[in-house]
């Protein structure tokens, strides 16, 4: 441990900054460092000491970011191949006790299991992998093959296409690791609803796991219902709604690969007569629906973030009031909302503020049935905000 210290260069925080790490964040901004002792190369290690000299962590390091430091350890504590392995065994061990019955689920989750930059999803047979960061980036070789002993997949995709890598310095990557990943995975989320999953080429990495439990809200609450489910990608929400009740579901996405893809889902799940998929814009759709008076019996909101900063916070907040209105008033008497907001830049406060003034402009009242957040094996770190960004709400019109 005195020769890790003695060779990491010490990174010195400015009086104060250690406020942040103290109760629990990760990141140091490139505006809280002091100075930096030692030569370290972008993606490499530092002893990240306060204004006392004190050690508050390792972390990996990027001149070139606002986030310029990630800490991975508390102690002195190399990101080396042997703890890549190790954290990346007990972070899928987690999930295995956690979701026994699923064959689907987030394997490896960044900052909240202690791999800053790095996301793993299980689906079915295949494991995903999204790099985030140039540290990640250098040890990518390392998390391969730790995902490889510890999965055991037929195939390993490299989901490596996020908008994050640019501010990283990195260009884009999607390709397949290891084994065979064939262009569509067929599984079943929850147990017992089939699905074909376009690993490659659907958005993030596949599928939108973070809304396990939510989807699960559906039960009980759609029987005989007329359903619309805006921004449907390929259908899981809509295919869940039918399977479990719904009489008629209209699904709305502007790509045309994800309708077909949902169309087909809809099919293998055996409720293709109860469901209409339409590829169009949202707003434009919503807007159409508003205006012929068309009424919904439930109305599912998962758009994606539109807020990809805090400068756009304002009008992602516009955004997000026009299409809950519009759905409030779509909402028949005792009608359900089930709407989301995957935005960390916003709020479970500016959510809520902003759902009231939905139902304001929509003339209608509401109780909240029950609060929607991301799946536990997306897990929340205490004292570092950015990992918790899914909220949501279920409200029925009264």
């Amino acid at each position: 441990m005195e020769t890790v210290s003695l060779q990491l260069p010490a990174l010195h925080l400015k009086p104060r900054a250690h406020h942040r790490l103290r109760r629990g964040h990760l990141w140091v901004f490139s505006n809280e460092i002091e100075r930096i002792e030692g030569e370290v190369k972008p993606g490499g290690e530092v002893r990240v000491l306060d204004g006392a000299g004190r050690l508050r962590g390792t972390a990996t390091h990027n001149p070139h970011t606002l986030i310029a430091a990630r800490l991975h350890s508390r102690r002195l504590e190399l990101l080396d191949e042997a703890l890549i392995a190790s954290r990346t065994v007990a972070a899928i061990e987690r999930r295995r006790a956690l979701c026994p019955e699923r064959e689907c689920w987030r394997a490896v989750f960044g900052e909240s299991d202690g791999l800053p930059g790095l996301v793993v999803d299980r689906v079915g047979p295949v494991a995903v992998i999204q790099i985030l960061t140039l540290a990640m980036e250098q040890r990518r070789e390392w998390i391969v093959g730790a995902v490889e002993r510890a999965l055991e997949p037929e195939g390993i995709l490299e989901r490596s296409d996020s908008p994050l890598r640019a501010l990283e310095g990195l260009e884009p990557r999607v390709g397949v690791a290891r084994g065979d990943v064939p262009p569509l995975v067929r599984v079943e989320d929850p147990p017992g609803i089939p699905l074909e999953i376009p690993l490659r080429s659907g958005q993030k990495t596949g599928l939108f796991l973070d809304h396990h439990e939510n989807r699960l809200l559906l039960r009980g609450r759609v029987g005989g219902a007329r359903v619309l489910d805006v921004f449907c990608y390929i259908g899981h929400w809509s295919v869940c709604a039918a399977t479990w009740g719904a009489a008629s579901v209209l699904g709305v996405d502007s790509s045309g690969d994800a309708v077909t893809q949902a169309k087909t889902n809809a099919r293998l799940a055996g409720v293709g007569e109860r469901c209409q998929f339409l590829q169009g814009d949202a707003f434009g759709e919503l807007r159409a629906l508003d205006r012929a008076k068309t009424p919904f019996d439930a109305v599912i909101l998962d758009p994606p973030a539109f807020a990809k900063s805090r400068k756009h916070v304002r009008e992602a907040l516009k955004g997000y009031t026009e299409i809950n209105t519009r759905a409030m008033r779509l909402l028949a008497p005792a009608g359900r909302l089930f709407t989301a907001s995957c935005s960390h830049h916003i709020g479970e406060e500016e959510f809520r503020e902003m759902l009231v003034q939905a139902a304001r402009g929509a003339g209608r009242e509401f109780v909240v049935e029950a609060a929607m957040r991301q799946a536990a094996d997306h897990p929340v770190l205490l004292g570092h905000p950015e990992t918790a960004y899914l909220k949501g709400a279920v409200l029925r019109r009264i």
